[in-house]
């Protein structure tokens, strides 16, 4: 789980390509690239961000590509995305 790439749904429905540094019942905690090494090695100066689990989703290349090739303002299709979850060991 610890590394996952996911994409998130901020602020205006706007997506973020994060990292997952843990999660719990409700939220998952995330951090950008650099926030994820600093974390890792113990240099970060404060904690991931808490998203609420429904608003995690699990990284897709297809989908992640038409917002890459998409019009700037063009709406994010969440409907076609999956809710991330944790893999079961």
């Amino acid at each position: 789980m610890r590394g996952t790439i996911v994409v998130a749904r901020c602020y205006n429905n706007k997506p973020a390509v994060l990292r997952v540094w843990e999660c719990d019942d409700r939220l998952a905690y995330l951090a950008s690239e650099r926030r994820f090494a600093d974390l890792q090695s113990g240099r970060a100066k404060s904690l991931p961000i808490g998203f609420p689990r429904d608003d995690v989703f699990a990284y897709d290349d297809n989908v992640m590509g038409h917002l890459v090739t998409g019009v700037e303002g063009s709406e994010v299709p969440w409907h076609r995305m999956r809710l991330w979850t944790v893999e079961k060991a």
